[in-house]
Parts: C-alpha cells; structure tokens; sequence
C-alpha cells in the first residue's frame, strides 16, 4: 500500500479534492470513511490510488470535517435533525457544487455534484431537434430524466437557457437546490431555491402562479404534491419543464403515475394525458473520439400518444409510436444508438452495451 492510500485523520483539502473533479471530466465527487474519494468520470466510478489528492484513504472525522466545511451552520442543523441535507457550495475562481451530505453506519458521507459554470445551449448538447422544439412550446408538460451523471439537469438547464434566448416571457425556476445560475436575456428569470426562498418544491411551483409565470422549470418531480402542481400549472397555460427519474419513455410515464394511490390513477392518466406535450430520457456514452455524447429517446404528445397514454391497457403500444415517430421527432434509444453508430460517434460494441434490445438493433445495424 502506497503512504497516500493509508487512514488520515487530517482535514481534506477540499479545493483540492473539487479541482480534481473538473480537471478530470467528472461529473460526481463520493467522499466516505473507509475508502479513497472516488470520481464519476462518463458514467463510471474511478479511484485513483496512487494521487496525493485522491489516493488517501478517509476516516470518519476526515470525512465529517469535509461536510463541516462545505455546509453552513444551518444546513449541518437539518443533517442532524434529518439524516441527510442538500446544499449548494461555491468557490470563487473554481466553480460552483451541489453537495449532498448523508449518514450510513453511523458516520457522514459526502457526494458532491459538479455544476457547469456557463449554461450550454441545447444546439451544442448533440440532443434530436425535437428537444428545442420542446423547449419552445407555449403549453404543457415536459419531463427530462436520465440515470444519474448522464446530464438530465445540463439539459433541463439548457431547455431554460433555450426560453431564455428565444422568448420574451417569465420564467420561474424552482429548485431544491438551485444549482445553475440564469441571467436575464430576452426573459426575465425568477429562481425559487428550497428552502431559501420557498418551504418545498410544491409550494414553489403554486407560487409560480401568483408571480405572473410563464413557464416553471421544476428541479425534480420528487412526490404527488409537486406532480400535482405541475398539471395545474399546465392547466393554468403554463409551460412546465421539469425533472424525473427514470431510464426510459415508459419508465417516466409508470414512475409518475406510481407517485400517486391506486385509486387517483384513473383520473391522473387522464390529465397526463392531456398535458403532456414530451418525453426526454438521455444517456452519455462514450463516443469513438474519447468524449462523451448522448444518446436519446424522445416522446413527442401527438393526438395518438395522448390516446395510448390514457388506457392502461394500451401502453405496450408506446414502443411501437416511439420508433414510428420520426415525422414527429421521435425515437426510441435504440434508433438514437444506431444513427449514432452509422454516424461513425459511437462505437458498435459501445451501442449494443446499452441497447433495450441488443440483438435487434445488431441485426439493423448489419442492413445499413
């Protein structure tokens, strides 16, 4: 064992251990007592073992004094009373973090996001056209998941960033917590941060419509509250771009009805139905050039997506009106992976890696 990876109760250099994250690439910085900090860099953890900054292994006073240092007084309060606590953290001339701080096995571990220092524009994330034209509508709800570190806030960011540039409206932005800041262009952008300026994301997004808002972005559909303020605010003629787990169209879907009882489903698939205008469910995959790019699968609300998506029963027919979609700007991710392999961008083993159906798509990729 290297002297860098052995124990170390001494404070961590965080400014050092953050400018390891962005001079890497990665996306995710995981601190916890026992093991060397480790970064997610394209999709993957890696160590590095034999860096000074990165191949110590952490103590559980290491690592509590870490949180110390990038939480504030109030924020450790929540962590004490809750278990776990969301912040964001900035360091000028580095950039800008959000930091989630959590106990397991009795001691605090600490997993630090990087957010980008300038919003990329839709055009330069390599996402379909269908996306921007997404972000241009005057109504609806729009869903933008990936799993995680595969750029579903770069691009929910960018969807803002994309009213922002194109369209004289309010914008309010409710986020828990407010990761990427937005300056005024042809909008006006208002940020809601929880719990700074409202108590939870529901009661941001309600707020929303006392504030004269044309569209709200929301951070993450994180339960029935804020799912139902998302459909009143698209009732109220809103455009609602907002965040949500899952890896595909129907998981998205599945997921957001799960938010609510056995019984309101029914009458929620209804409204979904109705309101949703698309999907977008992205993954970054390594393309043949070392950087990462991604690949997608995009729902558009046509009039027959709204009837499938409003009998349970027909739902095993989405697939089928994703990939035959295209004159709408859908797809499913096995078309994105196989446009991109004929591209030349990914890799053919890199593809079928991440296919819904490898042997499938292996099969259309021997037609081109």
């Amino acid at each position: 064992m290297t002297e860098t990876s052995e124990h170390s109760d001494q404070p961590v250099d965080h400014v050092a251990l953050l400018r390891a994250l962005l001079e890497r690439g990665g996306s995710d910085l995981h601190c916890k007592p026992g093991s060397p900090p480790a970064l997610r860099v394209g999709g993957a953890l890696v160590r590095e073992p034999d860096d000074p900054v990165l191949g110590q292994r952490l103590t559980a006073p290491a690592v509590a004094m870490l949180a110390q240092t990038l939480l504030t007084t109030d924020q450790q309060q929540t962590l004490l009373q809750d278990g776990s606590v969301v912040a964001t953290h900035a360091i000028p001339e580095v950039g800008r973090f959000r930091v989630a701080v959590y106990r397991q096995r009795g001691s605090v571990a600490v997993v630090v996001h990087a957010v980008p220092q300038q919003v990329q524009h839709l055009e330069e994330l390599g996402l379909p056209d269908s996306v921007s034209t997404l972000a241009s509508g005057q109504r609806g709800l729009v869903l933008v998941a990936s799993p995680v570190g595969n750029g579903a806030t770069t691009t929910l960011a960018a969807m803002v960033d994309h009213v922002n540039r194109t369209r004289a409206c309010h914008v309010v932005t409710v986020e828990d917590p407010a990761e990427v800041l937005h300056r005024d262009d042809r909008s006006l952008i208002s940020q809601l941060e929880v719990p700074t300026d409202v108590a939870g994301l529901a009661d941001g997004v309600r707020a929303a419509s006392r504030l004269d808002a044309d569209v709200v972005a929301i951070s993450d559909i994180a339960g029935r509250d804020v799912a139902l303020a998302a459909l009143d605010a698209v009732a109220r003629g809103r455009l609602v771009l907002a965040g949500i787990g899952g890896n595909t169209v129907r998981a998205v879907v599945d997921g957001f009805l799960e938010l609510f009882s056995f019984e309101e489903r029914p009458n929620v698939r209804q409204t979904l139905a109705r309101s949703l205008s698309g999907v977008v469910v992205q993954r970054l995959l390594t393309g043949t050039d070392g950087r990462l790019l991604p690949v997608a699968e995009v729902l558009v609300g046509t009039a027959k997506i709204q009837e499938v998506l409003a009998e349970e029963a027909r739902m095993g027919e989405l697939d089928a009106l994703l990939a035959d979609g295209v004159f709408h700007g859908m797809q499913t991710l096995d078309q994105s992976l196989r446009d991109q392999v004929r591209a030349g961008r990914i890799s053919e083993g890199t593809a079928l890696a991440a296919a819904t159906d490898p042997e499938e798509l292996r099969i259309e990729l021997l037609r081109s």
